[in-house]
């Protein structure tokens, strides 16, 4: 998510890293983590953007253009130019 997320479009919140509790051994891997969100943090964000529009619009049209930029057909084409070429990203 943080390839498109940041601070300017996304409320991005704290976490701890935990262990996954993998019951119905779903994860190939084990001693995968998790991060587990600061549901304080959370709350607080949520009520924020409840009381303010502005807020809400600003971070909301952020978003739209990064996520525009990022998930374009100019760069996408980019990006598969790049995988066929066997170099990195562009």
């Amino acid at each position: 998510n943080l390839d498109f997320m940041n601070d300017e479009n996304s409320a991005l919140l704290p976490y701890k890293m935990i262990a996954v509790e993998d019951r119905d051994n779903a994860f190939s891997e084990r001693d995968q983590k998790w991060a587990d969100p600061d549901v304080d943090a959370a709350v607080q964000w949520l009520v924020r953007l409840a009381d303010d529009a502005e807020l809400r619009r600003r971070m909301g049209a952020k978003a739209a253009c990064d996520v525009a930029g990022i998930l374009s057909p100019a760069r996408y084409a980019r990006t598969v130019e790049a995988l066929l070429r066997g170099s990195e990203r562009p």
